[in-house]
């Protein structure tokens, strides 16, 4: 397991309601990790985002819709930014999405079909099951 230092682990929060923020960074407090910023989702640029680097993002489900989104989605998608988590929660939501990008240089079909399927593996008896 890759384990990351606290001070590579870079989170910014990113929300609409105050009290998820609050709760959010009170959380993040007691964890490994370097809170970096919490940005009002209507106050969120692309170029805050590329100052800051942040290689988490906590997002407030509320503001998955707008301006924020776009501009998360937009970086996240990118491959040569630095984002590798993205975390969902909300106050109303009883589940949490975390979307965990991985970028390949230089893949072939069987990394294809293992990323497709899941598996994170390209072991050719992993994937036989599937053909």
């Amino acid at each position: 397991m890759n384990l990351e230092r606290a001070s590579e682990v870079r989170v910014i929060v990113v929300y609409r309601n105050r009290l998820l923020r609050d709760l959010a960074v009170s959380l993040l407090r007691t964890a490994p990790v370097n809170l970096v910023a919490c940005v009002e989702a209507d106050s969120l640029f692309p170029d805050a985002l590329d100052t800051l680097q942040p290689s988490v993002i906590i997002l407030d489900h509320a503001a998955t819709q707008g301006t924020a989104s776009s501009a998360i989605s937009d970086l996240f998608l990118c491959a040569s930014h630095g984002i590798i988590r993205l975390v969902v929660i909300g106050l109303e939501e009883t589940r949490m999405v975390v979307v965990q990008r991985q970028v390949m240089d230089a893949f072939d079909g069987e990394q294809f079909i293992a990323s497709t399927l899941g598996t994170g593996s390209t072991d050719r008896s992993a994937l036989a099951h599937f053909r």
